[in-house]
């Protein structure tokens, strides 16, 4: 038993310290995107929103990268008119599936399981793309700004009542987790 959890603390470590390098290497490549692709080039070349969302499956399926760095690489995309569900799209697909991780459930799983994984996270991004961009149709208003509220200050009532309300699920599931294990912990002789 104490092997299995040396086999899993040992990567866990070298991940709390290689994560920051491999961070900085992967989100180097926005700048990279921001000064060689022109300001209109998604809108331009892939003008239909649902156009996009297949192109951004189609490279997030192959490509390796991680849910922290693909949310600079989404942002830099919309800003260079690429609608706001393919960069959801792109955000869901590509942290979840990518060619080594394919290739390890293809081969502990099978085809079968490869081809069910697939279908759902992209049948799941396309729709959530979807969603996001009549959402954003449908409250967007003229010339093409966006209704915001900015809370300067202190927090409102209802913003310290959902963090109180976390804070007391987060207190009431850590109690219980523990509870189980002493539970647990008591019945092994």
């Amino acid at each position: 038993m104490a092997k299995r959890h040396a086999s899993i603390a040992v990567p866990a470590i070298q991940e709390l310290f290689t994560s920051p390098v491999r961070l900085w290497h992967r989100s180097s490549n926005v700048p990279i995107l921001s000064a060689v692709v022109p300001d209109d080039f998604f809108s331009a070349y892939l003008s239909n929103g649902l156009l996009q969302m297949l192109v951004m499956l189609a490279v997030s399926i192959p490509v390796y990268v991680c849910a922290t760095a693909s949310v600079p690489i989404a942002a830099a995309m919309v800003l260079k008119g690429l609608s706001p569900g393919a960069a959801l799209v792109f955000l869901i697909a590509g942290p979840a599936t990518n060619a080594a991780g394919l290739a390890a459930v293809w081969k502990m799983l099978g085809r079968r399981a490869v081809v069910v994984y697939l279908s759902t996270v992209g049948v799941t991004a396309l729709l959530s793309g979807i969603l996001l961009d009549w959402i954003m149709g449908s409250i967007a208003v003229a010339d093409g700004a966006m209704p915001v509220q900015h809370c300067a200050g202190s927090p409102d009532a209802s913003g310290t009542g959902f963090a109180v309300a976390l804070l007391a699920l987060l207190i009431t599931a850590t109690s219980i987790i523990r509870w189980r294990e002493a539970r647990s912990s008591d019945r092994t002789p």
